[in-house]
């Protein structure tokens, strides 16, 4: 079974940055400072501002509810003073004594002398003040008022309540605003006499009240308070009508802050007692309609959350009256006292911060709120400030970024420039044929030989003491090799400047895969062609003591040399591990307990007991490339490499006449089937063992020396200008070599 390993791939990519050439960071490193700093910054200075904004506004609603006591007191103390006066204590109760003697209708009270009196002491006193005022006995009957068409009459139930209470509790009271019933016509034709200006509503219950012929919507408040008779009892009570808007609504917009903060009233049903400074706005959105000249949010609106931002455009789905009341109302009307900074929706859905304070005494509550987009602007100041500082910094460093890769970019051609022109010992180097994990190969020319040779480099960014390490030992391991299909090495050696490289045949050829890709799969007779060839390049490396470790399609060459047309040569030793080598220098050079490969061309054994990795490897390999010219695709085919090594420890093949839909060579699929054993033991003894089997196949020798020679003609018309493929790129990119370190995973056996 496979682990959970880290995967790294030993071949990466050739664009490699120093620290001098990563200066494109420094502006991402202060990018990333911004962000850190800013995201700093913000809490640090929402939480002053949330701080600082708690206070204000714990301040203005202590302001505002102390402005309002003292206003409600003087009106409570003046009612008092009235009250308490002896000659209209006398005339109220004078009257209330002949009320309830004689049982008087409306029409005798008006011709009480007492009551025509009182009206005219009271009313001059008041009309100054633009105050009304209503006398009434215990029984809530109305027995002295500016109208005389409202003697007689019983206070409507809101207003009686409030008179209830006097009489109840014998204190002054304050009536909170609303707005009375409709008077009756008759009143409006029994005209007024007392202290009353043009336009007033004169009474609790109603009035006429006109100014330009048309009504005008009037609110009311009220304060009263208990007359007294001789016993000290309550005989009968005073009210004062008050014009909430000119007192009570300004007393609660003297404190307003900025261009959107406001402070209204309320009562328990969450309907509004002041003016909204948002009075045009709302009519806007249709949340009052109020068709009259001094159209008004008292007592008009309902404080209810739309649940969305009316003023930004959210339209709600659901009628007004099926709204929430609004959080700070709920607290409120509950008996609560509270601060919300953090921000919640008014009434209108924009989003505020606020303070409240409900008014048991007096029956209704008390808010100040500020929009929060007004409230944090600092903060929202700040914000555009770090995100411009941000979006500078990773400009920046985008910038630096696409100046160090175009600078290496740039540098990298002219070092290709260079080296082609460069001399290495005796050889000079032409043009770049190929690169890997490893280094680059050039075609390069011998000085005094004058032949072609592939020379291979280590280049000074890459050789660390591993990598210098690991390509001494593929010249050294390679050179042991001498049969005609293993790359020969002609030399090696390392330039003043650090560059360490070996010159090796050159190769005027294409690898497996390329030929696949361009011919399709393979018939059997050229498979066991190429086959053995490759089993006797391995064949001489297993008999030394070596284990490639890396056969796949882009290590096996095919080419047209010496007269040998399809000749294969194995390349590519950089893998190599020495059966012979001591412990301490394999572990070094090869890493002993690293999986090495190509994950599609990678033994079991491989990926369950690394260390045990033997000639045996090579076999399996050469079953899964052997399958691969046979059938044109690979053994295994799974989502990622884990997949893969997953599928090569505990899957079946498929045999290849299943995968091809048609006959196979018997000797020849077997022999493959063999090859790919999970068990080593059960694949064929040795790579000179495949060579005999492989001549036992009935395809053995269909693919002739005249077919060998047509087909490379042929290739050779149609690639015409051909790069010629010289020696072959170490890894590709569908075929890359893998490495994985498990010298610190705990190894499962597989």
């Amino acid at each position: 079974m496979v682990g959970p390993w880290r995967l790294g791939w030993a071949n990466g990519s050739n664009m490699r940055f120093s620290w001098r050439e990563k200066v494109w960071l420094i502006p991402v490193g202060v990018a990333v400072s911004v962000a850190l700093t800013g995201w700093w910054c913000n809490s640090e200075v929402r939480r002053a501002i949330e701080q600082q904004l708690s206070n204000e506004l714990q301040s203005m609603i202590t302001a505002n509810v102390t402005a309002l006591n003292i206003w409600i007191d003087n009106q409570l103390r003046f009612v008092d003073s009235l009250a308490s006066e002896e000659k209209i204590q006398s005339l109220a109760l004078a009257v209330v004594d002949r009320v309830s003697k004689d049982g008087a209708a409306a029409e005798a009270l008006r011709e009480y002398e007492e009551v025509q009196v009182l009206q005219d002491y009271v009313g001059p006193r008041l009309q100054a003040m633009r105050l009304g005022f209503v006398i009434i006995d215990p029984e809530g009957i109305i027995i002295s008022a500016p109208f005389h068409g409202m003697l007689g009459d019983q206070l409507h139930d809101e207003a009686l309540e409030t008179f209830r209470y006097i009489f109840d509790t014998e204190e002054s009271v304050l009536l909170t605003p609303y707005k009375p019933p409709r008077p009756d016509p008759r009143q409006m034709r029994a005209g007024v006499k007392g202290g009353f200006g043009p336009g007033e509503d004169p009474r609790f219950g109603g009035g006429p009240g006109r100014r330009g012929g048309r009504r005008r919507n009037r609110t009311i408040m009220a304060v009263a308070a208990p007359i007294r008779g001789t016993d000290g009892s309550v005989a009968a009570a005073i009210g004062l009508m008050i014009q909430p808007e000119r007192e009570f609504t300004r007393i609660l917009s003297v404190a307003r802050s900025g261009e959107t903060g406001e402070t209204f009233a309320f009562d328990q049903n969450g309907v509004m007692l002041s003016q909204s400074r948002f009075e045009g706005m709302l009519q806007g959105l249709g949340l009052i309609n109020d068709s009259g000249p001094r159209g008004s949010s008292a007592l008009n609106l309902e404080l209810r959350d739309p649940g969305g931002n009316l003023v930004g455009g959210y339209e709600p789905r659901t009628p007004h009256e099926s709204w929430p009341l609004t959080k700070l109302v709920q607290d409120a009307v509950a008996g609560g006292n509270g601060i919300d900074v953090k921000g919640f929706r008014d009434y209108r859905g924009v989003p505020v911060v606020g303070a409240w304070r409900w008014l048991p005494k007096y029956r209704f509550g008390v808010a100040t709120k500020l929009d929060a987009a007004e409230a944090f602007q600092p903060l929202r100041v700040l914000r555009l400030v770090f995100l411009i500082l941000l979006l500078l910094s990773v400009l920046c460093g985008v910038g630096l970024f696409l100046f160090s890769y175009f600078n290496v970019m740039l540098r990298r051609q002219m070092e290709d420039v260079a080296l082609e022109a460069k001399e290495l010992g005796q050889y000079t180097l032409e043009k770049k044929i190929g690169e890997g994990g490893m280094g680059a190969v050039y075609r390069a020319r011998h000085a005094l030989l004058r032949r072609d040779t592939a020379v291979k480099l280590l280049l000074p960014e890459k050789a660390d003491a591993m990598s210098i390490r690991r390509f001494e030992r593929e010249v050294q391991l390679t050179c042991r090799l001498v049969h005609p299909n293993t790359i020969q090495i002609f030399d090696y050696g390392h330039t003043p400047d650090g560059i360490f490289y070996y010159a090796m045949e050159f190769l005027d050829g294409i690898n497996l895969r390329e030929l696949i890709q361009l011919e399709g799969r393979l018939q059997e007779g050229r498979v066991i062609h190429i086959l053995e060839q490759i089993c006797a390049s391995l064949s001489e490396a297993h008999e030394t003591g070596l284990v490639h470790r890396d056969i796949k399609p882009a290590n096996i060459i095919v080419c047209d040399r010496g007269g040998l047309a399809d000749m294969v040569k194995v390349l590519d030793f950089g893998l190599v591990k020495s059966c012979c080598d001591d412990k301490a220098t394999s572990t070094e050079a090869t890493h002993a307990f690293t999986i090495a490969g190509t994950p599609q061309f990678i033994a079991p054994e491989a990926v369950s007991r690394p260390d045990r990795v033997d000639q045996r490897s090579d076999l399996y390999a050469v079953g899964l490339l052997a399958y691969y010219l046979l059938t044109g695709g690979h053994v295994f085919d799974g989502e990622s490499a884990f997949e893969v090594m997953q599928e090569h420890a505990s899957k079946t093949p498929e045999p290849p006449r299943e995968r091809l839909g048609t006959s196979v060579d018997p000797t020849l699929e077997n022999l493959i089937l063999q090859c790919l054993e999970k068990k080593p033991v059960n694949r064929p003894a040795s790579a000179r063992a495949m060579v005999a089997a492989l001549h036992q196949s009935s395809a053995h020798g269909k693919w002739t020396s005249k077919e060998r020679e047509d087909w490379w003609v042929a290739f050779r018309a149609r690639q015409g200008e051909r790069p010629k493929a010289g020696a072959p790129k170490s890894s590709t990119i569908l075929e890359p070599t893998l490495q994985i370190n498990l010298g610190e995973r705990t190894r499962v056996a597989g």
